[in-house]
């Protein structure tokens, strides 16, 4: 176990290098001798610690950690405690100076929170440690480093746990819009009623009304009490609720996960898609989710049963790491070497090339690390999209550990109208068409938009009944260029909501997050 200096070590070892140099310089044995005296110290305290090492030994120690979320959602932007608890079965006590966590961009902690005190023999220390998500998603804490001080305090050893945590958070306007449909600004929120096919006599469904009995009516239906009543053969009539069909498509692109001031597009999109499938879902309707970029990312077939809505919400939250080749910016070598750091920090899997004074994992040594470590069910059944399959074996494991990779900065409004066509093929597919697309997206580009009229033709031509949802403008600025862009992206918005209305195309706009 490799010994650091600790602060304090470090001014031990610069005031013991002062004082040689000068006593060399100015041949004064007094210094020589100070020199010495500050160097006596830390040299003692590294012996002591190299001496005893079954003091800091990783497996002596018991860790876990969980989330004390006390049953509430976690949000972007708000800080979460982490339950810590390190046990110490040994009969020395463990001075542990501070902890570190291993997380992405996407999180940052609470240094104050992560001072720990020392921890006596056969207790168990319990602590709260402070971590503040900055986005939505399926974050992982990949594990806790804890720093243990060597008797006098000069040098410290360095333990790593590699025991990931997930974090499932939301967007802000998740909370408040998650539980109930939301309100529109210009249109009323939630499906449209259910269809009601023509009263049959003698479906099995709830009665309607009482009518004259015609020929052909079964006689098992005749209302015979009215009947005797009325003196004539009278029959119930019932009627059937016909299910509708919702595809939810949800554009997850660069455009719609850049975030300006904490918030992106996204957001609002993803609270507002959720919202809808509720809705839908308490209606008996059927739903099915669309995610897509330049294509069609991620497609949830239509259903309504009960893990439908659970279904939604983990795509929705899965949309915020991609991990597709076309979609990030990372190639396949790139890639290996991702990983392959990743494995021999936090698995401790050497898959290096060997050759003295080369860093460079080897490709098929990584991907034989994954096979062997394995992936979650829900990782194993995704469908990403590779190079080959190494390739796209390393990138669903990247998803199930929450390694983060560059997305494409791709904003051409031409690669995201590609995407719009593909989404509205998916609605009107043989066999899945839906009644109604609900279509979620940032493009207000009408050049972009005038190219899609015959796939819009086309939709009404199948009496497919679209929505198009457009997010909430972004943070305001106090100065006059934030507001001559507003002022252009209201205009733009304006004219691209009149070319729809004309295409038979429902536009509203989402509500502002909270």
């Amino acid at each position: 176990m490799r010994l650091t200096l600790s602060a304090g070590g470090i001014l031990g070892v610069v005031l013991a290098a002062l004082l040689l140099g000068f006593g060399l310089l100015a041949v004064s044995p007094t210094l020589l001798f100070l020199a010495a005296c500050a160097a006596l110290p830390p040299t003692l305290d590294a012996l002591l610690g190299i001496a005893a090492p079954a003091r800091f030994r990783e497996g002596r120690l018991r860790l876990g950690w969980r989330a004390a979320t006390s049953g509430r959602r976690l949000e972007a932007g708000r800080p979460v405690e982490i339950e810590l608890t390190v046990r110490n079965p040994s009969a020395v006590p463990l001075p542990i100076d501070r902890a570190d966590v291993f997380a992405g961009s996407r999180i940052v902690a609470d240094r104050r929170s992560f001072r720990l005190p020392a921890l006596p023999p056969g207790h168990e220390l319990r602590h709260r440690l402070r971590v503040t998500p900055l986005a939505p998603g399926t974050l992982v804490l990949h594990g806790l480093l804890l720093w243990i001080a060597t008797p006098l305090g000069f040098f410290r050893h360095r333990l790593y746990f590699p025991t990931p945590l997930r974090l499932r958070v939301l967007p802000p306007s998740f909370a408040a819009r998650l539980p109930r449909p939301a309100r529109a600004r210009t249109d009323v929120r939630g499906p449209r009623p259910r269809l009601r096919a023509p009263g049959l006599a003698g479906d099995d469904a709830d009665l309607r009304e009482i009518r004259d009995h015609r020929w052909g009516d079964p006689f098992r239906r005749i209302a015979w009490r009215p009947s005797a009543r009325a003196g004539r053969l009278l029959t119930k009539e019932y009627e059937r609720h016909l299910p509708r069909r919702h595809l939810i498509a949800v554009e997850a692109s660069a455009a719609t996960l850049r975030r300006v001031a904490g918030r992106a597009p996204l957001d609002a999109l993803a609270a507002e898609a959720c919202a809808r499938a509720e809705a839908a879902l308490r209606a008996g309707d059927e739903v099915g989710l669309c995610l897509f970029d330049a294509r069609v990312v991620r497609r949830l077939p239509a259903a309504g049963t009960r893990r439908t809505a659970a279904a939604v919400l983990d795509a929705l939250l899965d949309a915020y790491h991609p991990v597709d080749r076309d979609t990030t910016d990372v190639p396949a070598d790139e890639l290996a070497q991702i990983v392959g750091r990743y494995l021999l920090l936090h698995e401790r899997i050497e898959t290096r090339v060997a050759v003295p004074g080369v860093s460079f994992h080897d490709r098929y040594a990584v991907a034989e690390a994954v096979l062997r470590l394995g992936l979650s069910p829900a990782a194993a059944r995704r469908d990403v999209l590779g190079e080959d399959p190494e390739d796209a074996l390393l990138r669903r494991f990247c998803l199930d550990r929450g390694i983060e990779l560059p997305v494409q900065e791709r904003y051409a409004a031409h690669s995201r109208a590609l995407g719009i066509r593909a989404a509205c093929e998916a609605a009107a597919e043989p066999g899945a068409r839906a009644h109604e697309l609900h279509l979620l997206t940032d493009l207000d580009d009408l050049e972009a938009w005038a190219d899609l009229a015959p796939d819009l033709a086309r939709l009404a031509a199948r009496r497919i009944r679209m929505h198009c949802i457009l997010p909430p403008p972004g943070p305001r600025g106090d100065d006059a260029l934030h507001h001559v862009e507003a002022l252009v992206r209201r205009r733009r918005r304006q004219r691209l909501a009149r070319w729809l209305r004309r295409h038979g195309v429902r536009v509203t706009h989402a509500a502002r997050p909270a």
